[in-house]
């Protein structure tokens, strides 16, 4: 009995490397037969396949040899441009189309449950062997360990987490899909992940662990463990010491001021540590006593951090409109204004979920931007009426007067 069915296969092409072609295959019970190259226009008429397996195959479509030449090429015949291509044109401009495409076929390959193989591209016939695990799309964690030996030396490996197992590379099949982020086959597993590269990896499929020599380990620790690896990956240590901590994350939005962006960024304090909401970096400290070393990395809570950033885009009016700025009810080139009429409506329900808001000009002059209160009154001179007005702000009253000179201004009040 057999089954034709959609599937994708691993394999590599001569120049570009591996990447991920869509196939009919005919399934049977002991192997499975390659048919035909799944098209869009093939698979159009198709009444079986779903419009996520459509998508999926249009995704993958797009960086077979003809889409890539017609792309990148004024020639008609791939052949010829693959001949000729240079490395930085791969490099920096193919290569990271192609990653982009394999990227966003990942979740449909995961949604759709396709089935995925490696195949050599050499034959007609793989078997159920071949086949590969998907991990879920960009779910895949690295783990660092490290050991300081006696002697002085640093002791590195790298393994890779599905979030069930870690995941040794050494002495398995390495196949490289994506640069960054890292999507790569490790034996029989498809794995991804969301803020590495893959040159992190491709070391350790052949390689057990890095020996760092013991006179650059100081420097080692200063620059790799402390700036590239720790502030933003888990790691295990033996011989020397990585302590997490944690704190409550206070939120600050900051107005943005400059010649390009008026605007709120979000920040979130930790302690002594500022981090913008955009950076996903934790910030470390390193401490050497009497020789040992010490890491203390502050754990930055990110579920909180986004539940704050929705809490300002869904509730309160904010429309994100590039990285970490934030511009009121969706203006595009909003005034300093703008941005204290949003703060003083939204006080209330700022002070309530502990936002902090911090407006100041490029003088250094803050802004107020909390509620106020306008009292008005009426008293009796002689022979004529005065109109009494009291601005109320927090435990000061100020008479309205005093705001004249300015009121003439179409700005803020500092």
């Amino acid at each position: 009995m057999t089954n034709r069915q959609l599937a994708v296969l691993v394999t590599e092409k001569p120049k570009v490397g591996y990447i991920l072609v869509p196939y009919y295959v005919f399934i049977r019970s002991e192997s499975i037969n390659i048919d035909a190259l799944a098209t869009p226009i093939v698979c159009q008429k198709d009444e079986s396949l779903t419009a996520e397996q459509l998508q999926l195959v249009a995704t993958l479509h797009n960086i077979n040899e003809q889409s890539l030449t017609k792309q990148f090429s004024k020639s008609k015949v791939s052949h010829s441009f693959f001949a000729s291509l240079d490395e930085p044109s791969l490099s920096e401009v193919i290569r990271p189309y192609i990653d982009k495409q394999i990227c966003a076929a990942l979740p449909l390959i995961k949604s759709t449950a396709t089935r995925v193989f490696i195949s050599n591209g050499k034959y007609r016939t793989i078997y159920n062997d071949d086949e590969l695990v998907v991990a879920n799309p960009f779910a895949c964690r690295p783990k660092f360990f490290f050991t300081l030996t006696t002697d002085g030396n640093l002791l590195y490996t790298l393994k890779a987490s599905d979030g069930i197992e870690d995941i040794s590379l050494t002495g398995n099949f390495f196949a490289q899909l994506s640069e960054s982020p890292a999507v790569f086959v490790s034996g029989n597993k498809l794995l991804s992940f969301k803020d590495i590269q893959s040159k992190r990896f491709v070391r350790f499929p052949s390689l057990q662990r890095v020996v760092v020599k013991s006179d650059v380990v100081d420097k080692y620790m200063q620059t790799f463990v402390a700036n590239s690896c720790l502030p933003y990956f888990s790691a295990r240590a033996y011989g020397f010491d990585i302590t997490n901590l944690h704190a409550r994350p206070h939120a600050i939005l900051k107005a943005t001021i400059d010649v390009w962006n008026i605007g709120f960024s979000l920040y979130f304090a930790y302690d002594d540590h500022l981090c913008s909401f955009a950076d996903k970096k934790q910030p470390v400290s390193l401490h050497k006593d009497n020789g040992k070393y010490r890491f203390e990395v502050m754990s930055r809570n990110f579920h909180s951090e986004k539940t704050v950033a929705d809490l300002l885009t869904e509730e309160m009016g904010l429309t994100p409109c590039s990285v970490n700025l934030f511009t009121p009810d969706g203006k595009s080139h909003p005034s300093l204004v703008d941005l204290c009429q949003w703060a003083t409506l939204n006080c209330q329900a700022l002070a309530q979920q502990d936002i902090e808001v911090c407006i100041e000009n490029n003088d250094g002059q803050k802004y107020y931007s909390a509620s106020y209160e306008l009292q008005v009154g009426v008293s009796r001179r002689f022979d004529w009426f005065d109109i009494d007005a009291v601005v109320i702000i927090g435990q000061w009253k100020i008479p309205f007067k005093k705001f004249m000179p300015l009121s003439y201004f179409p700005r803020a009040c500092p």
